[in-house]
């Protein structure tokens, strides 16, 4: 049972930080200008909003589940990839199909 309830609440936060990352895209193509910011702003609008995300989802697992999961360290590192890939992927997408004019 633990180890259902373990995969699960992986499954969870996989998908948590994927769809936060795809909005977070989405929200950074549609207001972001060259002449406003530069890469070194977006990577630190992700970091910013990852970190955000890691509190959130810990204060909403609570302890028990949290241990479940592994702990925090493996709430931290669980989704980072799929995070920062879907952010980029959905900022070019969205920038280029309705914002690009070259």
């Amino acid at each position: 049972m633990a180890e259902n309830e373990q995969k699960n609440l992986e499954k969870m936060v996989y998908w948590s930080r994927c769809a936060i990352g795809a909005v977070l895209g989405l929200t950074y193509a549609v207001f972001w200008r060259a002449s406003i910011g530069s890469l070194l702003t977006a990577a630190s609008v992700m970091i910013t909003v990852y970190l955000g995300s890691h509190y959130l989802i810990s204060a909403l697992l609570g302890k028990h589940r949290l241990e479940v999961l592994g702990g925090k360290g493996k709430l931290q590192t669980l989704g980072i990839g799929i995070f920062f890939l879907s952010f980029l992927f959905f900022w070019v997408l969205f920038y280029s199909l309705f914002f690009y004019a070259g």
